[in-house]
């Protein structure tokens, strides 16, 4: 039940981040935020701590999916909040990355897609995938 669960989380990841495709409020999010936020034009919510993104839970049903650390690639050069942070964003394809980074909407992102047709596709979405998380933390 916990691989069935990892793998529809993974699904899900991939689904949401394609239907985040079109937004740009993350682009230029982080102008004139302190550091680690602001050290790149966008990404602000992605200058939180690795570790406290990749929790067990996280690492479980990254692991369950078939992600393993050897694909978890961090980027050279700058380091400014989480490990996998880069100047164009993050390097992690969406089945690779923690449920919170995929599924986290700043007041921002959520304005810019609240009136767009996609919001209903997203709205049902993140629920989908916070409460697949819920699910999956329960049987471990």
């Amino acid at each position: 039940m916990q691989r069935e669960s990892a793998e529809r989380l993974r699904e899900l990841r991939i689904a949401m981040s394609a239907a985040f495709e079109n937004v740009d409020a993350c682009s230029a999010c982080a102008k004139g935020r302190p550091e680690p936020n602001g050290h790149w034009p966008g990404g602000a919510c992605c200058g939180s701590r690795t570790l406290d993104l990749f929790t067990a839970a996280e690492v479980a049903s990254l692991a369950l999916a078939g992600i393993s650390h050897r694909d978890l690639v961090p980027p050279t050069g700058d380091h400014a909040g989480c490990a996998f942070r880069a100047e164009k964003g993050c390097v992690l394809s969406a089945e690779q990355r923690p449920n919170i980074c995929v599924r986290y909407m700043c007041l921002e992102l959520r304005a810019e897609v609240r009136d767009k047709p996609e919001w209903k596709r997203i709205s049902e979405l993140g629920a989908a995938l916070r409460d697949e998380f819920a699910r999956f933390e329960a049987l471990l």
